[in-house]
């Protein structure tokens, strides 16, 4: 198939040139690369106004290229939770009380694991202070009766450890797959040091997706006895494969 039947392929790949090395290379290109998209921006904008002559189209190539190039680097740079300003590793003690809100849940044979977007921590000086960044929370299964939902705010007392790279190269890096969801530390909280508050946003897609979920996987529970089945069923049918056995 020739490329020129597929202009969006053809301008995603500058853009995940650039994705590609933002992740690897945590090195911020700032503020040269917002000089050099002021630079780039009006010219994009200004010549298709104007018809381009077939002797130019290389240059314009170039030009659209770099500046979606340039973008995506700086824009994943800036995402990535160490190269936020406000990231709460600049506050991390021995013990640290954390504020934040649920983005994520998943049950597995004996935790309840937590992704938490975090809101506020306490510092040094034990005073809260805003911040941001992803943190991966295990709660004890038995101890958490209701299954929290997207937005849900959770405060806990905590101690916060980077998550460790794996040591057999051969063996599954748990520390690599939590980097591409922008997760690099954790904590285990064992005793009853947390709290759970429901969302005032009850009508958020996320919370009213989850709620449905949750009412599916009830009728399922009612037409599968066997846990086996059940199980089977919800993989198939709603993706959810916590409890599926090997």
């Amino acid at each position: 198939m020739n490329s020129r039947e597929l202009p969006l392929v053809r301008i995603l790949l500058p853009f995940m040139a650039g994705i590609i090395p933002a992740y690897y290379l945590p090195q911020s290109l700032f503020p040269f690369s917002f000089l050099l998209l002021c630079f780039l921006a009006p010219g994009l904008i200004l010549w298709p106004w104007k018809s381009i002559r077939y002797p130019f189209r290389l240059q314009f190539g170039a030009y659209l290229n770099l500046f979606l190039l340039v973008l995506a680097y700086q824009y994943c740079f800036f995402i990535l939770d160490l190269n936020k300003r406000d990231h709460f590793n600049k506050h991390l003690t021995k013990i640290n009380w954390i504020e934040g809100a649920v983005k994520s849940s998943k049950t597995t044979s004996n935790h309840l694991q937590l992704i938490l977007q975090l809101k506020a921590i306490t510092d040094t000086l034990n005073r809260w202070q805003k911040c941001s960044g992803n943190l991966l929370i295990y709660l004890p299964k038995e101890a958490v009766h209701n299954k929290p939902l997207y937005g849900d705010r959770f405060k806990a007392k905590v101690a916060i450890r980077q998550i460790k790279l794996g040591g057999n190269p051969r063996a599954f890096d748990f520390a690599a797959h939590m980097k591409q969801k922008n997760v690099l530390y954790q904590s285990f909280i064992k005793d009853g040091h947390w709290e759970f508050n429901p969302s005032k946003a009850s009508f958020h897609p996320f919370r009213w997706a989850k709620h449905l979920q949750n009412r599916c996987l009830e009728i399922l529970q009612n037409h599968f006895k066997d846990p086996d089945d059940w199980s089977v069923a919800k993989a198939l049918i709603l993706g959810n494969r916590e409890e599926i056995t090997s």
